[in-house]
């Protein structure tokens, strides 16, 4: 994967390299409850494909919540989940993403992959942009007057 990624895509990019039931996308803007997040987009999935995996809202204010998969219904696409939601309306048109495994693992080995690599894949840059008075031109602030 290419440098310049965030984390939720790296996140994606690994959970899609390792199993076909990494899934992300919008939930509907209606239909939603707290221990249901529903999205029309979904559907092309069979009954209980999901059942199993791990949903993690991407925005709203579950952001970063892991919940777990109890059951998928295809008709409406319908993620039946556990524990519930902090409110009614917090799936509304929340982004999402669904792992096979705990999304923390994916993050987690981003990072420390991050941390390995940092010495090598990074980049030290030098700011000069700013610069100031030298103290050796003028170590006794002589130049100085009460109004600068």
């Amino acid at each position: 994967m290419p440098f310049g990624r965030t984390l939720t895509q790296l996140r994606q990019g690994s959970g899609r390299l390792i199993s076909s039931r990494t899934f992300y996308g919008t939930a509907d803007s209606t239909g939603n409850t707290t221990t249901n997040l529903r999205d029309a987009s979904a559907r092309r999935f069979p009954t209980g494909f999901f059942a199993g995996n791990w949903l993690m809202p991407t925005s709203g204010t579950d952001s970063g919540v892991i919940f777990y998969v109890t059951a998928f219904t295809q008709t409406n696409g319908d993620y039946t989940v556990i524990p519930a939601a902090s409110g009614a309306a917090v799936f509304d048109s929340a982004t999402y993403e669904v792992f096979p495994i705990q999304p923390d693992v994916f993050t987690d080995a981003i990072n420390k992959a991050g941390r390995a690599l940092y010495p090598y894949v990074s980049r030290q840059v030098r700011d000069e942009s700013f610069v100031t008075g030298s103290p050796l031109w003028n170590p006794g602030f002589e130049e100085w007057t009460s109004s600068t």
